[in-house]
């Protein structure tokens, strides 16, 4: 994740993170071996579906980015925190 081989770098907005989370539904979920053979493992998992994470954030809606996905999850704790302590200031 090298800075120096990405172009186009904007801060991200961690209150948009924020809300795009909030307003994402997250569910329990295991893949359906008939229609996805290649990834059914048996296992649960937990995440959004790719079709509300491009809603809210973007994307193809077939799938979600990993990398992003953490970025986006790393900028709303960024808004957490700030908001945090800001509440701690005013107790």
């Amino acid at each position: 994740s090298d800075k120096n081989l990405k172009k186009d770098r904007k801060k991200a907005d961690p209150k948009a993170a924020t809300l795009a989370i909030e307003s994402m539904p997250v569910e329990k979920w295991k893949y359906d071996e008939k229609k996805a053979p290649e990834l059914a493992d048996g296992k649960e998992h937990v995440g959004p579906m790719a079709q509300d994470y491009a809603k809210h954030v973007g994307g193809d809606g077939k799938t979600i980015d990993l990398g992003s996905a953490v970025g986006l999850v790393m900028a709303s704790q960024k808004d957490i925190a700030d908001r945090l302590k800001k509440l701690e200031k005013q107790a």
